[in-house]
């Protein structure tokens, strides 16, 4: 036969606490201040969260890359023996005159650390993964825009666009196989 578990003894306690905690006065839950959230936008029913706009309007966003600020992503590599992960940072907004490589020293870094030791894909991955890095990471400045809806591309003529051998999208993770589990 079946016996309930005997009643928590802390039980009252903590829902005494939150009781307390969610009654108005100083220093009460209603006061604090909720856990940062960062923007996100969508392309191809893919999500992706922007990091350095919080608080920013999308006519802030659109001036500030007139200005020459620019939407990056940066890449990294992760290796386990015959298994390596290439895959995509969040999007990072850099400022103008800001230097990009404040964010992609951690992914170059991880990169670095574990990316070499799959075989025969980890250094090859952790190469182009360096490499994309030490450019200052690959510019979606126009694809996010274009999903923020701040417009489909660069809003000044002082915009200079970067040149690119060829046009890069967001891929996503894939294993060695080029399965993306």
């Amino acid at each position: 036969m079946f016996n309930p578990p005997p009643p928590d003894p802390h039980e009252e306690a903590r829902r005494k606490t939150q009781a307390h905690d969610e009654a108005p006065g100083p220093g009460r839950a209603s006061e604090r201040s909720a856990p940062e959230q960062h923007p996100t936008a969508t392309d191809q029913g893919e999500t992706f969260r922007i990091i350095g706009i919080e608080g920013m309007s999308r006519k802030q966003i659109a001036d500030e890359v007139a200005r020459g600020g620019r939407f990056v992503i940066f890449r990294y590599c992760i290796s386990v023996i015959a298994f390596t992960v290439y895959n995509a940072s969040d999007v990072y907004f850099v400022r103008a005159g800001e230097d990009a490589g404040r964010y992609s020293g951690r992914f170059s870094m991880l990169s670095s650390l574990f990316g070499w030791w799959g075989i025969p894909w980890g250094p090859i991955r952790t190469f182009q993964a360096l490499a994309a890095n030490s450019k200052g990471g690959e510019d979606v400045t126009v694809e996010v825009l274009a999903s923020l809806g701040a417009g489909g591309g660069p809003t000044g003529a002082s915009r200079q666009p970067q040149p690119r051998a060829k046009k890069r999208r967001r891929q996503r993770s894939t294993d060695d196989y080029g399965t993306g589990e």
